[in-house]
């Protein structure tokens, strides 16, 4: 729903803000990594089953409505 893309909206900003510029380019890619990569997925899906997935699709959909 529309608060799971605020999160996802707000996560890419903690990005932007603490780490390195985050553009929702990147932040896609970025979300693409949490479940290709092994690493991520387990970080990700030790909290929840299939969670990477989730915030993938969550980061995704951002990145559409910031199109729009």
């Amino acid at each position: 729903g529309s608060a799971d893309l605020d999160l996802a909206g707000q996560h890419r900003e903690h990005i932007n803000r603490w780490f390195y510029e985050c553009s929702h380019t990147l932040y896609a890619d970025l979300g693409l990594l949490y479940v290709s990569d092994s690493r991520f997925r387990y970080y990700y899906d030790k909290y929840e089953s299939e969670l990477a997935d989730y915030v993938k699709t969550a980061i995704h959909s951002n990145r559409v409505r910031s199109e729009t």
